[in-house]
């Protein structure tokens, strides 16, 4: 017997992601992912149905689709020939994947069959005459779906419009079998789950799904050859590249900090872990999926009232803490056309900047509701209930007819003018002399950024469900014992980044509002994303607060923006993101704006530094704190000691399907010469069928509570 126990705080490896997509082909395909054959649709000819799917991606090498679609025909390339009137069927390929991988142009395709022929029309082939026809068949090429197939003389597909495609002949599942199947000889009703020669088939009911309906709103397009009547046998084919970006280098004039002396290094007095000696003015953010209805309604109410509200007049309503909804979406533009370099992304400073970025509008929110208590947060290793939702953020991509959002609390949320970041003007320009804005946005006029083509007034997705990242990878990140650069480069270069892999998967390619790294805050659902990502900031200072004299390492000099494999060009260095400097000069933060002190305080109006952010806003010190930081003693001797996940509120979610903090699903491979039984957590999981030969490996897939240790119990008997 072999026997294995997981303590909870041991960081797991993720082997491979599990990966699932929906396909829609007129008529029938073969799909191929990486070269093995995931699924063949199990229906011929009709109803034109979607087959939803799954397979496994090992999360390194590049991901190869391959889809053999065929398009119904006879020799003569026409269907119905068993009736008086033959015709010429049109063949159409649509499919999207959970990766963001879609059914696009990009994709290639290489004709298989194709008739009636030019030649055999002309020698008189028509629907009353099929012996005249002729089809050509140019052969399939040998291994054309392998990872390391050649297809680059294959041509690009062409893509067709829903009008142009049609959904076709729409199934209807009974409950055990599906039907509307028909014959492509006479158009007669064949049943369920029956083929055209009479036999039996196996249909299930993810072979059997409307293909309007799961993939009518997706940005994915149909394909076919350049004659959709007359191409009947089609290989497509589409290769993901793997990023595989490097470790961030340390340039060699970083200055590691040892702050043993004054200028800017952390004071034990204010910033050791020590210091602070009570939690009891922390605020607490919690995940937004735990929040009531009412919770729920305040805070997007809130955030309506904040988008309607100009500078003037609400401060007058609401106080000096607040500001506009497009103060922000503005503030970030600022940072991020900096003359100097984009001062909020892809270096050590993208942390320092959006935790004040998201405590400001903190702030901001709690002056217009302060019974709202936290700024929530999206936990997005989480994927039930979804966020997409009519209760949450609306759809992805948007369900109007420009794909604008159009439901949920956020429907129709407005984007403002390029123009309004000069209402803003007193904020930025008085403590950068070194730096100027360049901000001018696009010919359109709205608040996108300069090359957005985007003419909509309001919020347009154009990607689909958000990326679930797996628990282990946010606890690796969270718990990685290195410097602040190495943490960073934890949370940004992941497959799937923790990071940028929301604003991809959910704006979508193409310039969706969520996806424009110029002005992402336009979508409601920027704060959220970027809280969370804070809390995996406080979990990493937590587990590393031995680093805080050393301000974690963060470069006092010789800061970098850096590629992660993700940005065009070379790393290069330039100023504004180094420790002691100030954060995103040209517009910055004060500790007043973010309320690390009070107003009235002498320091109020002082601007802030990345030093200062590591420090006053580090797990003892930030005027709030998490909802699951509740069982750490964060304010002993040892602030890493006990340390655990909270229970999600006893307050009803406004959905019927509660948030499981934690639950996961967890996979695995297990070979065993010749025979196992696999247990997890005490109870079985999975009996190798096959007693002897083949020597075969089992995937075996099982549940996890995310609270308790892991126990692997698996038996192995060698036949003899």
């Amino acid at each position: 017997m072999l026997r294995s126990t997981a303590i909870l705080s041991v960081v797991s490896t993720v082997v491979g992601v599990t990966l699932t997509g929906t396909i829609y082909c007129d008529n029938q395909f073969s799909f191929y992912f990486n070269g093995q054959l995931v699924a063949t649709d199990p229906v011929a000819f009709t109803p034109h149905q979607a087959v939803q799917v799954s397979f496994e991606w090992d999360g390194v090498s590049d991901k190869v689709y391959a889809i053999e679609c065929q398009d119904y025909a006879s020799d003569s390339g026409y269907e119905y020939i068993g009736t008086t009137s033959p015709q010429l069927g049109d063949g159409a390929l649509i499919a999207e994947f959970s990766d963001g991988t879609v059914t696009t142009a990009d994709w290639k395709l290489f004709v298989v069959t194709h008739g009636p022929t030019d030649a055999s029309i002309a020698a008189g082939c028509s629907s009353t005459n099929l012996d005249a026809c002729a089809i050509d068949d140019y052969g399939t090429p040998t291994n054309w779906f392998s990872s390391d197939f050649d297809d680059s003389a294959w041509t690009a597909a062409t893509t067709y419009t829903a009008a142009q495609a049609g959904w076709g002949r729409t199934p209807t599942w009974s409950g055990t079998q599906c039907c509307t199947m028909t014959s492509p000889l006479d158009r007669s009703d064949l049943g369920c789950n029956v083929d055209s020669s009479g036999n039996t088939i196996t249909v299930t009911e993810s072979e059997c799904q409307d293909p309007q309906q799961l993939l009518g709103s997706s940005s994915a397009s149909f394909l076919w050859g350049s004659d959709m009547d007359r191409d009947n046998k089609i290989l497509f084919r589409h290769t993901v590249a793997a990023s595989t970006p490097p470790t961030p280098p340390t340039p060699a004039t970083t200055t590691t900090q040892t702050c043993t002396a004054a200028g800017g290094c952390p004071s034990e007095a204010t910033c050791s872990p020590t210091a602070r000696t009570s939690a009891a003015t922390q605020r607490v953010r919690k995940e937004l999926r735990t929040l009531s209805a009412e919770e729920w309604s305040k805070v997007t109410n809130a955030i309506w009232t904040m988008k309607n509200t100009e500078l003037a007049a609400g401060i007058t309503a609401y106080g000096s803490a607040f500001k506009p909804y497009d103060y922000f979406v503005a503030k970030h533009a600022a940072a991020t056309t900096d003359s100097r370099g984009d001062q909020a992304h892809f270096s050590d400073a993208f942390m320092t900047w959006h935790s004040a970025f998201v405590l400001e509008f903190e702030e901001a929110l709690l002056a217009v509701d302060s019974s709202i208590g936290g700024m929530p947060y999206w936990d997005s290793t989480i994927a039930e209930p979804s966020i997409l939702s009519e209760t949450y953020f609306g759809s992805s991509p948007g369900t109007g007819d420009g794909q604008q959002v159009v439901d949920g609390p956020f429907a129709n949320f407005p984007v403002g003018s390029a123009s309004v970041v000069n209402s803003f003007s007193a904020y930025f320009g008085q403590n950068g002399a070194d730096a100027t804005m360049n901000y001018n946005g696009p010919s359109t006029g709205f608040l996108r950024g300069e090359t957005s083509s985007v003419s909509d007034s309001v919020v347009v997705r154009y990607g689909g469900q958000p990326t679930l990242i797996p628990s282990a990878d946010w606890e690796t990140c969270a718990n990685i014992d290195g410097t602040w650069t190495e943490w960073y480069a934890c949370l940004e270069r992941g497959q799937p980044s923790i990071h940028s892999s929301q604003h991809v998967g959910i704006g979508g390619m193409g310039g969706g509002d969520f996806e424009d790294p110029v002005t992402s805050p336009n979508d409601a659902i920027f704060m959220f994303h970027h809280a969370n990502l804070d809390r995996n900031k406080m979990w990493y200072q937590l587990r590393t607060s031995s680093r805080w004299s050393a301000a974690w390492d963060f470069p006092a000099v010789g800061g970098i923006k850096f590629g992660f494999g993700m940005m065009a060009g070379q790393d290069e260095m330039f100023e504004g993101i180094n420790l002691n400097e100030v954060v995103s000069s040209n517009w910055p933060f004060t500790k007043g704006q973010l309320g690390l002190v009070a107003d009235s305080d002498a320091s109020a109006g002082d601007v802030v530094t990345h030093s200062d952010v590591l420090c006053l806003m580090s797990p003892w010190n930030a005027p709030y704190t998490y909802d699951d930081f509740g069982g750490c003693a964060m304010f002993g001797a040892d602030p890493t000691a006990g340390c655990g996940v909270v229970d999600v509120p006893a307050t009803p979610s406004p959905t019927p399907s509660p948030v499981q903090r934690g639950q996961q699903t967890i996979t695995g491979k297990i070979y065993c010469d010749n025979q196992f039984s696999f247990y997890f957590n005490g109870q079985l999981v999975a009996t190798d069928p096959v007693a002897f030969t083949p020597h075969q490996a089992v995937q075996v897939s099982f549940e996890w509570d995310g609270v308790s240790d892991k126990v692997y119990a698996i038996e192995c008997q060698d036949y003899a």
